[in-house]
């Protein structure tokens, strides 16, 4: 069974923000929508392979910095036809205050 990697706090990671992680050397985007639900990501969007953590939370969704399309925060999946591909969204959970992730496709 793949190990699960302890990211940090949950207070680490506010509402409405994305931050930057590494996982196992692996650059990650955490994101908090407005409900407190978090979600991790490949730090790349799949429009112009270019990091997606300095884009935005606008309700449930990750606006890329670059070229403004909107992912779902709970799918990845895109809400723009600039992106075709969805965003590589990773499994991650939260246990005693801590927001844990294995490196394995959620979608």
């Amino acid at each position: 069974m793949e190990e699960e990697s302890d990211i940090g706090a949950i207070s680490d990671f506010p509402a409405g923000k994305v931050v930057r992680v590494s996982i196992e050397g692996r650059d990650c985007a955490v994101a908090q929508n407005e409900a407190g639900a978090l979600s991790v990501f490949e730090d790349n969007c799949p429009h112009l392979d270019l990091p997606i953590a300095d884009g935005r939370v606008e309700g449930s969704f990750l606006v890329c910095p670059w070229h403004g399309a909107y992912f779902d925060l709970e799918t990845g999946a895109s809400q723009s036809p600039l992106a075709t591909r969805p965003l590589r969204k990773f499994q991650s959970r939260i246990a005693e205050g801590r927001l844990l992730c294995r490196l394995k496709d959620w979608n």
